[in-house]
């Protein structure tokens, strides 16, 4: 086994080399972890790079055409499995998503396909998020259940593992979503393929440093996405 931890990165210097230690300190075996920078301008492009140079199993991806979160996972997992990763994992660069849950999600890939970290089925959390940000969220998860049948309590987890046969069953690489709805559209793939997706509980922290990248924009692009699928189900 050889998974691939990808990180996308957006301005994340205060957060990204920590991870990073942290990732390298309790993670055992044979791993890689490729960080895929979109366009960040406060420093985290050096931080990563320096990671690369002092690290064998560190890469770092600097995007250079528009922002994409989307595009940011997209070519880091076809870069990991040109590097001959078995998994590739999707993963937070801002220490919202912990290292604790990280080995656990590998253990869980030895025996499934695809693995999502959950926040809201039985013994998951979510830390120091207001009420508004429970609400939406909640509320996001339980509509693009209805719509899709997606059979997940957490469609909408940026936290997930995929094994190299499922990512290359599914047509990730033609994903017509831009932001955080790319996260639901995988597991609509996924949910088409007839790929069984496995949850187990995840402890959910709220970032102390930089801004959520969530937006308005975001929010209606995955609604419209859901809605569409009503009639594909």
């Amino acid at each position: 086994m050889k998974p691939a931890i990808v990180i996308p990165t957006l301005n994340e210097k205060e957060t990204i080399g920590t991870l990073v230690s942290d990732i390298l300190k309790r993670v055992q075996g044979d791993f890689l972890i490729v960080i895929v920078d979109d366009q960040s301008s406060d420093g985290t492009q050096e931080i990563i790079k320096n990671l690369e140079h002092t690290h064998e199993n560190i890469f770092a991806l600097i995007r250079t055409s528009s922002r994409s979160f989307a595009q940011s996972y997209i070519e880091g997992f076809g870069f990991a499995l040109s590097q001959g990763a078995t998994h590739c994992i999707e993963m937070d660069a801002d220490g919202s998503h912990r290292v604790a849950d990280l080995v656990r999600m590998i253990q869980e890939l030895q025996t499934h396909d695809v693995v999502v970290g959950s926040r809201y089925c039985k013994g998951g959390k979510t830390v120091n998020w207001p009420f508004s940000r429970q609400l939406l969220s909640r509320g996001g998860n339980i509509f693009a259940k209805i719509t899709t049948g997606i059979p997940l309590t957490d469609i909408t987890s940026g936290f997930v593992g995929y094994s190299r046969s499922v990512l290359n069953r599914i047509a990730y690489t033609s994903i017509r979503c831009e932001g955080y709805s790319f996260q639901i559209e995988m597991k609509w793939l996924c949910k088409k393929a007839h790929v069984s997706l496995y949850e187990f509980p995840i402890t959910f922290v709220e970032r102390v440093h930089g801004h959520s990248k969530m937006s308005s924009k975001i929010v209606r692009e995955a609604m419209l996405f859901c809605i569409q699928k009503i009639f594909k189900k």
